[in-house]
């Protein structure tokens, strides 16, 4: 049964139900490792709920820790500074760490091999930026300009001035009469 915060109004993800699911494993391994034998369903979720809550808690004070800093990306200074302030015995968590690896309950991943961040170029106002070479004149241009002849041989020709004035005259409309065009 998944239960919302109380800062939260969003009903669970199927990605809720899943970290749930292995928190609900990581309790039942805890028990086991601290010699129970068996444990009720109800008690499995008490506990559950109880360990999600103190991992939201110490989530929250992480995060006002990091902020308190001035800073965007929480440390493990900031981690260990809420446990302190939530009143875990931090001093305790070297032994703790020796004990659970000696005896080979608790598996530590390797660290994650981090991918080198991309820089992007800076670019300066004083330094024009790389431009491309300019593309080799197309084939299909002719060398010689025949439609800027037949245009000018076109052009060449007197028309009839009167009339293309009245033909002029009948295609404008009453918008292009009040304004003029450019």
């Amino acid at each position: 049964m998944m239960h919302s915060t109380p800062s939260t109004s969003y009903s669970p993800t199927a990605a809720d139900y899943v970290y749930r699911r292995v928190l609900r494993q990581a309790v039942a391994a805890m028990c086991k490792q601290a010699g129970f034998e068996a444990i009720e369903a109800d008690v499995l979720e008490l506990l559950t709920h109880m360990v999600n809550s103190y991992l939201n808690e110490l989530a929250i004070t992480t995060r006002l820790m990091t902020e308190h800093a001035g800073r965007c990306i929480s440390t493990p200074t900031d981690t260990l500074i809420a446990l302190v302030d939530l009143g875990s015995a931090v001093s305790d968590l070297p032994a703790f760490l020796k004990e659970t690896t000696s005896k080979g309950s608790l598996v530590i991943a390797p660290p994650r091999v981090q991918q080198a961040p991309h820089t992007q170029t800076m670019f300066y106002a004083d330094k024009p930026l790389p431009l491309p070479p300019l593309p080799e004149k197309p084939s299909w241009k002719s060398k010689d300009n025949a439609g800027e002849a037949s245009a000018s041989a076109t052009a060449a020709v007197a028309r009839p001035r009167p009339s293309s004035v009245i033909h002029r005259l009948l295609r404008i409309t009453s918008i292009d009469v009040c304004y003029d065009r450019p």
